[in-house]
């Protein structure tokens, strides 16, 4: 039996084309890919919404309760947000 690889992946969701109805949106989704023989499988761990201001953090500590994470809206153009990734 082979060992487990694994990374945490982080998508940006916008209210745009197939998730318009996405109420709150934007997201940060939390996915953990787990790597094992025969592929990857995929885990949705939880969601994050991002502020609609600057300044303000929202988190989500991951279901192992191993890892925060914090998101938070920047200044710069885009949208660009900022996320930290903090062991617990």
């Amino acid at each position: 039996m082979g060992t487990a690889h694994w990374d945490y992946y982080l998508e940006y969701v916008m209210p745009a084309e197939w998730n318009q109805g996405v109420p709150g949106a934007p997201f940060i989704f939390v996915r953990r890919v787990v790597s094992i023989t025969g592929g990857d499988h995929p885990a949705y761990l939880g969601a994050m919404q991002v502020p609609k201001t600057v300044g303000p953090t929202a988190e989500f500590v991951e279901p192992s309760g191993n890892v925060r994470f914090r998101v938070q809206l920047t200044d710069l153009p885009g949208p660009i947000v900022k996320v930290q990734a903090q062991k617990l």
